[in-house]
């Protein structure tokens, strides 16, 4: 869990008085860190992968064998992120509020579909046996249905769990 940063003063001040107190027992530091209320409060999830982040993960979880990168570096372009080309020299941003909009989004389960039913023609197409066993690699306990396997492991890719970090 990561205390939000707006928090983090109050975590940060707990954590000193702690450090002070107990003359340096970082045993009791990491204790004052984890039963803070800031970080009971925190949320797991709360910040969502950027486009890079999301089709490197996806790739990797899929074993897809990347033929041609192309396809991926404009799929990564669609998402809002074209590489290389972030004009502030910081960067692109970290917050989720950057990736998070209706139109990301359906990039992101277009991109899961796509790259689920013939990785979009640029990586080793997942047939049914390679989807089922990357299903099985990422959700164990997933439940066999009637939809295809490519159809399950496009929606596991594209769900709200798999796009945050």
């Amino acid at each position: 869990m990561v205390v939000a940063r707006q928090e983090f003063t109050r975590t940060q001040q707990g954590t000193q008085g702690t450090f002070r107190r107990t003359d340096g027992d970082l045993r009791e530091v990491t204790r004052t860190i984890l039963t803070s209320p800031e970080m009971r409060r925190s949320r797991p999830r709360e910040k969502m992968k950027s486009p890079l982040e999301y089709v490197a993960s996806a790739l990797r979880a899929t074993g897809a064998d990347v033929k041609s990168a192309a396809p991926f570096v404009a799929a990564i372009a669609g998402m809002g992120e074209p590489l290389y080309q972030s004009q502030p020299p910081t960067g692109y941003g970290e917050r989720s509020s950057v990736w998070i909009n209706t139109g990301a989004l359906v990039s992101r389960l277009n991109f899961a579909q796509r790259l689920a039913a013939n990785g979009l023609n640029a990586a080793a197409t997942l047939d049914a046996a390679r989807a089922e066993s990357a299903l099985r690699r990422l959700r164990p306990n997933v439940a066999s249905d009637q939809r295809t396997p490519q159809l399950r492991l496009a929606l596991l890719v594209g769900s709200p769990d798999f796009q945050t970090r």
